[in-house]
C-alpha cells in the first residue's frame, strides 16, 4: 500500500492514476472478512484462582493446593521421622 502512495505521489495529476479507491475498498473488505473471523474465535478463559480457605481464627483450613502440598509434605516427612527416630529430616526441623 505504501509503495503504491508513493507511485501515486510522483504520478501528475493529468496522468492515469495508479492508485484506484476500487483496490481499497477490495482490501477494506479482505480486511472485515479477516477482523471478523479473528473476532468469532472463542476467548480462552481466565485460569482459576485457587485461594486457600480461612476460617473464623486465620487458620487454614485447606483448599490451595500448594497448602494441601505442603501438609502432605510434612505428614511423610512427621511418620519418616518417626520411623526413623529422627529429630529433623536434612536440616527439615519438623513443626511444632
Amino acid at each position: 500500500m505504501s509503495e503504491e502512495e508513493a507511485k501515486q505521489s510522483k504520478v501528475k495529476a493529468h496522468e492515469e492514476p495508479v492508485l484506484e479507491s476500487s483496490t481499497i475498498s477490495a482490501r477494506l473488505v479482505q480486511l472485515k472478512h479477516a477482523f471478523e473471523r479473528l473476532n468469532k474465535k472463542k476467548k480462552p478463559a481466565p485460569p482459576p484462582v485457587i485461594k486457600p480457605e480461612v476460617n473464623a481464627t486465620g487458620e487454614h483450613c485447606g483448599g490451595s493446593v500448594r497448602y494441601l502440598r505442603h501438609q502432605r509434605l510434612v505428614t511423610f516427612l512427621s511418620a519418616l521421622a518417626a520411623k526413623h527416630a529422627l529429630s529433623s529430616v536434612q536440616g527439615f526441623q519438623m513443626p511444632a
